[in-house]
């Protein structure tokens, strides 16, 4: 039996995923976990994991779930990534989950029409329309993260916390997330 068909089985888990692609990365790029962008990735991922079996039991009004839902799922992340950006970045951001409310969905809008702008066109209007789109998506990201720029204080820079504090911070985190594991 091949194992990549158990690998890529539809039977595995968010988390067995998440784990199959960190494993990857360190046997393939080891020095790629010294690197921001994995830490980042990795930890972000694993806290909407964490985050979206919570979501899944509120009953709120259809516009009020996706707020509600992008919210905590930011909220989260940026408390996931709190020691990680101190220490990797020496700042620290306050103004990440509303900056994501935005943000998040531009994102989006940038990939989708991106890739149509991408595709071989009959039609050269399509390409131009779809890059448009892309550039104005990307521009508002850009746009909306001025708001550091008007609330400085939103953006602290702060000293890099002492590995001894964050194996405490990152092991409280899976206690917590080990006590919490079950919303329903």
């Amino acid at each position: 039996r091949d194992w990549s068909s158990d690998v890529c089985s539809s039977d595995l888990s968010s988390w067995q995923v998440l784990a199959v692609a960190a494993v990857y990365v360190v046997v393939t790029r080891p020095l790629d976990v010294l690197d921001a962008g994995f830490v980042f990735t990795f930890a972000a991922t694993a806290a909407l994991l964490t985050v979206m079996p919570w979501t899944t039991t509120w009953s709120l009004p259809r516009p009020w779930i996706w707020v509600a839902t992008s919210l905590a799922s930011s909220i989260a992340v940026d408390m996931t990534l709190l020691p990680a950006s101190a220490a990797l970045l020496s700042r620290v951001s306050l103004a990440g989950p509303v900056l994501n409310l935005v943000a998040v969905p531009l994102m989006g809008v940038v990939q989708i029409a991106g890739l149509v702008t991408a595709l071989p066109q009959p039609i050269d209007a399509v390409s131009r329309a779809s890059g448009l789109v892309a550039h104005l998506a990307a521009t508002g990201i850009v746009e909306s993260a001025r708001l550091v720029d008007a609330w400085p204080r939103l953006n602290l820079r702060v000293p890099a916390p002492e590995p001894w504090l964050l194996a405490v911070y990152y092991a409280g985190l899976v206690v917590f997330v080990i006590a919490c594991r079950n919303p329903r």
